[in-house]
């Protein structure tokens, strides 16, 4: 577990193992980067309790911005020695953050009913879960 989680492997079956959680990883920040961006045109704010009773252009811009730091702190684990376990880490908020969205599905305020919204919110569970098993499975055969 000590080694970097992206970082290149030297034998063809570790090298196959590297490539899946690479792809693995670029697919779910991509996800996650559309469906923030999909939270933002369908006005996720008015779901939280804090946001929902601002003047909408207030919200807007509080949500908005609050995606800055979210995603520098993303890419700096990305970019750190702590990567490996920030993946785990990552992997479980983003479980999380599926089930919170399912829980919230009959939300007077939930606009994510869309085929795009569902496949957005759902597909990044589902490669969150993969990736999770496949680098804890990963790492019991080092």
């Amino acid at each position: 577990m000590g080694r970097n989680a992206i970082a290149p492997r030297r034998r063809g079956s570790d090298t196959a193992v590297y490539l899946l959680l690479k792809i693995l990883l670029i697919l779910n920040v991509t996800l996650l980067i559309v469906h923030e961006m999909d939270a933002i045109r369908r006005k996720e704010w008015k779901m939280f309790i804090v946001l929902k009773d601002m003047k909408e252009e207030t919200a807007y811009s509080i949500f908005s911005l609050v995606h800055i730091p979210l995603f520098a702190i993303i890419l700096f684990f990305l970019l750190s020695p702590a990567q490996q376990i920030f993946l785990y880490i990552m992997d479980v908020l983003l479980l999380a953050h599926t089930l919170v969205h399912f829980g919230f599905r009959k939300h007077k305020n939930n606009d994510f009913a869309s085929p795009l919204s569902q496949a957005l919110i759902y597909g990044l569970g589902g490669i969150s879960l993969i990736h999770l098993l496949c680098m804890a499975f990963y790492s019991l055969l080092e």
